[in-house]
């Protein structure tokens, strides 16, 4: 998919407001980081939610986890997402970077109506105890698996519609 209008030497991709594309921009990477992250987001930009307005992508070292290859930070407000990109990341083959991303963007999609359950269960059990520990354990849970499911999904969908379908599915295992 090629972007209008796109200059890959720039540090920060334009925002499509009659597209609802955010502004993208990136923090902390190499060039080659960069460019490789211009060449793997496109297909994904309509993935997007349309209320956000911008989206920083940086790398950092420092992860509570080491699984984590990604996470993000998101603003509903201020309509802005942070996605930091984590060691692990960069170890990764595209076909995983793209698909650890899709990951990211659907938290930030998903973001206003999970802080609307946050919400509730954070008034329904306002001090800590076992039935607040519990409805948090499942909230994060909940949020973690349907996000994962939703990127799968749609991962097998943008994979069954690229030209080299059978070797990117091949690849992604699945």
């Amino acid at each position: 998919m090629d972007i209008p209008n796109f200059d890959r030497t720039k540090t920060e991709m334009p925002a499509f407001p009659d597209k609802g594309t955010p502004e993208i921009s990136f923090k902390d990477l190499t060039e080659n980081k960069t460019d490789l992250l211009k060449a793997v987001l496109p297909p994904l930009l309509p993935l997007f939610p349309k209320w956000l307005h911008r989206v920083v992508l940086a790398a950092s070292d420092n992860s509570e986890d080491e699984r984590n290859v990604s996470d993000c930070s998101i603003d509903t407000e201020y309509r802005q997402a942070y996605i930091r990109l984590y060691p692990s990341f960069w170890e990764m083959t595209e076909i995983r970077m793209a698909q650890a991303l899709i990951h990211e963007v659907l938290h930030i999609a998903v973001e206003p109506i999970a802080e609307v359950a946050k919400e509730f269960i954070e008034s329904a059990y306002p001090d800590k105890g076992p039935f607040r520990d519990f409805s948090d354990k499942v909230f994060v849970r909940s949020v973690e698996g349907t996000v994962e499911d939703l990127a799968r999904s749609i991962w097998e969908i943008l994979a069954a519609n690229s030209p080299e379908k059978e070797d990117v599915l091949a690849h992604a295992g699945v």
